[in-house]
């Protein structure tokens, strides 16, 4: 199976049980410029921007701004690095922005996780032009295990 390239505008990857506390009511969603490299890799320092999603409330919450200096994007040429701009970042500055596109995850997270019957999921995905793609989901594994 050959999976089309879709150059995204932000990456992020989902666990819908929250990874460092168990809480199975928080979805823990991270999320950085570019292609999911950034995020997944390690080969590019700094934080991705991060976010519980309360699925009792439906409450979002930023838990950490992102201060990745580059991200990787689909060029001319293949893969290249780009500087990222944060000044006109909507996920830095805009609040109904970032809240509407981080439930729209969680809510396509939950619809996996009770495809999956309702097994904790690790998914990746990416937003393009606002619309939400799913790149891969597995069942999430936890430290205890």
């Amino acid at each position: 199976m050959v999976q089309e390239l879709i150059p995204v505008d932000y990456s992020f990857v989902v666990h819908t049980v929250h990874p460092l506390t168990n809480n199975k009511n928080e979805i823990f969603i991270q999320l950085a410029h570019g292609l999911g490299e950034a995020i997944v890799s390690g080969k590019y320092p700094g934080q991705a921007y991060t976010f519980v999603y309360n699925k009792e409330t439906d409450k979002v919450e930023r838990l950490t701004f992102a201060d990745k200096s580059e991200k990787l994007v689909v060029g001319e040429n293949g893969m290249q690095q780009d500087l990222v701009n944060y000044a006109d970042d909507p996920f830095a500055k805009d609040k109904k922005h970032w809240e509407s596109l981080i439930k729209n995850i969680a809510s396509v997270s939950l619809d996996i996780e009770n495809k999956w019957g309702a097994a904790p999921q690790d998914i990746e995905g990416g937003i393009k032009d606002n619309q939400t793609y799913i790149l891969q989901t597995r069942n999430q594994v936890f430290n205890n295990q």
